[in-house]
C-alpha cells in the first residue's frame, strides 16, 4: 500500500515512520527498505554514458580539476 511504512528515521532519540513514496530521501538515520524510499537521481542521470567504479570517477574528477587549476596559473 502507498501509506505503509517502509522504514524508520531515527531523529534525536525519536523514531519516525517513513511511508512508501514519502518525499524525504533516506540518509544515515534511516533504516528499513531503502529501495522503497524516494531515491532522487536529478537531471545529471541523463548524462551517464558508462558504468565505472567510484575510484575511477573520483580520479577523473581530480584530474580535470588539476588541469583546470593549472590553466588558471
Amino acid at each position: 500500500m502507498q501509506n505503509d511504512p517502509v522504514g524508520e528515521e531515527h531523529l534525536e532519540g525519536s523514531v519516525v515512520p517513513v511511508l512508501r513514496f514519502s518525499t524525504p530521501p533516506p540518509g544515515r538515520a534511516f533504516t528499513g527498505a531503502i529501495e522503497a524510499m524516494a531515491l532522487y537521481a536529478g537531471q545529471g542521470v541523463g548524462a551517464i554514458r558508462r558504468i565505472q567504479p567510484a575510484e575511477a570517477i573520483v580520479a577523473e574528477l581530480v584530474e580535470g580539476a588539476e588541469q583546470l587549476l593549472r590553466s588558471w596559473g
